[in-house]
């Protein structure tokens, strides 16, 4: 007689092997076809942090089992803020990086903000008096706010030019020449990708995301300027591996889990 904790093993074996063994396992042959599809010489696979490692351990473990030869992709140790903050202060993207950086402290006051922002730099936080009125403003004023001449706004200015020195250099490292670079990650707006896009449009920005969520009211054509073949030729499908489907918008390839994306 099964006891309930072999009913409660058994039932996580049936989703996790039986459920969704078969729909990771699908993803990753997905992501496998686009890998050699666009690997040229001149794309970098940037697998991003922190979902990317986990998909890049599985797709890992999907090549060893099938014995598939292929690239050895990169890490690129970014985050949707990471990257706000690295393009907060570069023409082309600072506006809606300022923005994206807003929306994540929303109903938050403008000194969680600082805090925030500067929680690896005690030292800069420590000379700042948090309990100014101007920060007790919503977080949704920070674009605003962060123009203003006070003592707060001015250090975090400082600091967001140094973090977009930062990230330029740490992105030229990583890409090392390379022209194209597609991210690989789970997917929900797209929008790091639309900020990399706008900040350095020298570069073509794809996407391979798990899944990607639009939320109700949400345009379903990306923020990014910068579109992809598919958009410029009109049911193309040059830039897709023959027999595979997935959702293709401006340079986006969104290798669902079940369906196309969006859709």
């Amino acid at each position: 007689m099964l006891t309930r904790r072999d009913r409660a093993v058994d039932l996580t074996q049936h989703i996790g092997y039986d459920l969704l063994g078969p729909v990771v396992h699908r993803w990753l042959l997905g992501l496998h076809q686009y890998i050699s599809y666009l690997d040229d010489g001149r794309t970098a696979f940037l697998f991003c942090a922190r979902a990317g490692l986990r998909i890049h351990r599985l797709y890992n473990k999907f090549r060893h089992g099938w014995n598939l030869e292929g690239i050895d992709p990169d890490m690129f140790w970014i985050s949707r803020v990471a990257i706000a903050k690295g393009l907060s202060t570069r023409r082309g993207s600072s506006d809606q990086a300022r923005k994206l950086i807003a929306h994540e402290y929303y109903h938050q006051p403008l000194s969680d903000v600082v805090c925030g922002l500067l929680r690896h730099h005690p030292e800069r936080l420590s000379g700042l008096d948090l309990d100014d009125n101007s920060l007790k403003a919503h977080g949704f004023n920070f674009p605003g706010w962060l123009q203003s001449t006070t003592p707060p706004a001015k250090v975090l200015r400082v600091y967001l030019e140094e973090c977009g020195e930062a990230f330029e250099t740490y992105l030229q490292q990583t890409l090392r020449g390379r022209t194209r670079a597609v991210l690989i990650d789970s997917g929900w707006q797209g929008s790091a990708q639309s900020l990399l896009a706008h900040g350095f449009p020298e570069v073509e920005w794809k996407g391979l995301y798990f899944g990607r969520i639009l939320s109700e009211g949400k345009s379903r054509r990306p923020s990014s300027g910068h579109s992809g073949p598919e958009d410029r030729r009109r049911g193309d499908r040059r830039d897709r591996p023959p027999g595979h489907t997935a959702d293709e918008r401006r340079g986006r390839f969104f290798v669902s889990t079940a369906h196309p994306a969006g859709r």
